[in-house]
């Protein structure tokens, strides 16, 4: 082998390990930025005076001001105030997609966790692609070369219908054309017709889990419409975390944007619980629901 070609194969193996470490570097950063340490209890009703006094485990993921603002309850039957979300189609792209939303950080595998939101869906037309308002977002295992998948857990609108739908995979590596050392599935938990003009409960008690020891039970104005055992979760490092807002990915398409309605919504009184560590942390308002619920989804 002459000196030319030797020092050329150094140079590839030094840009090999430089793409490689930079890609490692990204991978970490991922993760840190999506996890934090485990918060017993986080509360949020929404009534200060402006956004910058949200609870800071609340990341915001909006492109312009009428993105989010915060808003009286009086006009919508109620006291305080809620948090008004608004996407229109021919908004900027967030995150490589059309959003509006707010999000937790990463969940915690093999714990119960409660999570509790209510949600006002304005008056609008069927919409004829699907508009995420509730997901609980996967962390792809970047150094894997793990990509973005379809969330673990969603509540979606589409036509005249609300959907909540599941995906889990037990493959180490989650791929989206083929299995590997692992078995996935996608299946409908729920489906039922949309609400608008009028408050919406929703309260999700969740096991994140990739075996049968997952658990999702879901109330709906306090009524028990989700009982389910099985895998919960993608075989990622980290547990999946609760976004809400209005997500609609293919207004991408601009065929499809074209003279769509903007999606307006109002969030409120949105919680994140781990009981068996929140302990005095829970507000005694909410111990006595989250016993007898816990005890209906033990049933």
């Amino acid at each position: 082998m002459t000196r030319n070609s030797i020092s050329l194969t150094r140079i590839l193996t030094v840009l090999v390990l430089l793409v490689f470490s930079g890609h490692v570097a990204k991978a970490v950063l991922h993760y840190f930025f999506n996890t934090a340490n485990l918060a017993p209890a986080m509360i949020e009703d929404f009534d200060g005076r402006d956004l910058d006094d949200l609870n800071p485990r609340i990341g915001k993921q909006f492109c312009c001001t009428h993105s989010a603002q915060l808003v009286d309850l009086e006009a919508y039957g109620g006291d305080g105030r809620a948090l008004a979300i608004e996407l229109r189609p021919d908004d900027s792209d967030v995150k490589g997609s059309k959003r509006a939303e707010i999000r937790l950080p990463a969940s915690h595998f093999n714990k119960p966790v409660w999570y509790h939101i209510r949600l006002f869906k304005k008056q609008a037309d069927p919409s004829p692609v699907p508009v995420t308002l509730l997901q609980w977002h996967a962390v792809p295992d970047k150094i894997l070369l793990e990509g973005n998948r379809a969330p673990p857990l969603r509540l979606v609108e589409y036509e005249d219908e609300n959907v909540i739908a599941l995906n889990w995979d037990t493959a180490p590596r989650s791929f989206d054309r083929f299995d590997l050392f692992g078995k996935k599935s996608g299946q409908i938990l729920w489906q039922g017709p949309r609400t608008q003009d009028a408050w919406q409960s929703w309260v999700f008690r969740v096991v994140w889990s990739v075996t049968e020891q997952g658990r999702i039970t879901v109330w709906k104005d306090g009524e028990r419409i989700v009982n389910y055992t099985g895998p919960t979760a993608y075989n990622d490092l980290a547990a999946p975390y609760m976004k809400a807002g209005i997500y609609v990915p293919r207004w991408k398409d601009p065929e499809l944007a074209a003279g769509a309605a903007p999606r307006r919504l109002l969030i409120d009184d949105i919680w994140e619980i781990y009981p068996a560590e929140a302990g005095a942390d829970i507000p005694p308002e909410l111990q006595g629901l989250i016993s007898e619920m816990d005890h209906a989804a033990q049933e």
